[in-house]
């Protein structure tokens, strides 16, 4: 299945664009944090929404991904980080906590590792989402709670959740 988003591919479901549009058009966000640049695509997606709403975007990976030509025009790349997220927590901590509700999306190499770790620094009103839920993710902490369940189940393999 090859699921692209206005030209660039993305390593997601035909529905995760939909998903995606319409969460970040129903939430006020000061940020958005990617684990997982990989095809671009969706760090595209929530570059564009970070745009639209004066907000900051953050990316990274592990590995290196020659970005394509319209990320590269865009200037996304810079807003990339070649990382191993659990080894500069403390960063991506001091970026959570920051004023505004942040939105963490996990879809690096330990996907279950990432939403365990990183929800802990959650402010009440931030979401973590992981990609490939019931597959490589199957449980979320205590202290979230699910949203947008339906358009998660339409779409299939992503799950949102706030904290509360």
């Amino acid at each position: 299945m090859k699921t692209t988003f206005i030209g660039v591919k993305m390593a997601q479901t035909p529905r995760a664009v939909a998903l995606w549009e319409k969460f970040l058009s129903d939430t006020k966000f000061a940020r958005i944090i990617e684990f997982g640049s990989y095809k671009w695509g969706m760090s595209l997606l929530f570059y564009l929404f970070c745009l639209k709403n004066n907000a900051k975007f953050y990316t990274y990976d592990v590995g290196k991904f020659s970005p394509p030509g319209v990320v590269r025009r865009l200037g996304i790349h810079r807003h990339f980080k070649m990382a191993d997220i659990f080894s500069i927590e403390k960063e991506i901590e001091n970026l959570i906590k920051m004023d505004g509700t942040t939105i963490i999306y996990c879809d690096g190499g330990n996907k279950q590792k990432e939403l365990d770790t990183f929800s802990k620094y959650l402010k009440n009103g931030d979401y973590i989402a992981v990609h490939d839920w019931g597959t490589e993710v199957t449980t979320f902490p205590s202290s979230l709670k699910e949203v947008y369940k339906e358009e998660c189940d339409e779409e299939g393999m992503t799950r949102i959740f706030q904290y509360a």
